[in-house]
């Protein structure tokens, strides 16, 4: 979610573009989505390396604090031309008899990664801790079973084209 309000700035304000804040977030983010969607293809194939799973349950350790560091010190750093802009901000009077503040808002949305920020990167932890023990443990049971060859440990095909099929998922009547 941050995200967005980070990027937004950076096409905005000229000055927030030169900020050490904004390639933080941009390494993160890069990072993050060759891992994810080299982990996603992978796995649509059948064929995922132990070293893109491994890759996509541990590198969050540095690279979510990363990202999230570099999104809130760009907000930050946006905050005063933000004001200074009323940028996004609607003031009273109007017809609506409503006003809304986007420089409190993004002070709101910042203060609230203190209690959301240590839940989701528990979770994340957590889940690196349930796929990784489970393929560790695989790895030590396959390893231990000297009859089974290793070729079984990846589905079997009969040809390529068995491998790349897809179902179809709307049949003709």
């Amino acid at each position: 979610m941050l995200y967005v309000f980070a990027f937004a700035f950076v096409f905005l304000f000229l000055q927030v573009q030169s900020e050490d804040s904004v390639l933080l977030f941009v390494i993160a983010w890069t990072v993050t989505e060759i891992i994810r969607y080299s982990f996603y293809t992978f796995s649509l194939l059948n064929h995922l390396p132990y070293l893109i799973k491994w890759a996509r349950y541990t590198l969050f350790i540095v690279l979510y604090p990363m990202g999230v560091s570099g999104e809130l010190l760009t907000i930050y750093a946006a905050l005063p031309f933000v004001r200074q802009a009323g940028l996004y901000s609607i003031s009273l009077p109007n017809k609506y008899n409503f006003s809304f503040d986007y420089y409190a808002f993004l002070i709101l949305i910042m203060i609230s990664y203190i209690p959301i920020f240590p839940q989701l990167y528990y979770h994340m932890i957590h889940q690196r801790r349930k796929i990784l023990s489970h393929t560790e443990e695989h790895k030590k049971l396959n390893s231990s079973c000297s009859s089974t060859p290793p070729e079984t440990n990846f589905p079997m095909t009969k040809n390529a084209a068995d491998f790349f099929s897809v179902p179809n998922a709307f049949p003709r009547k």
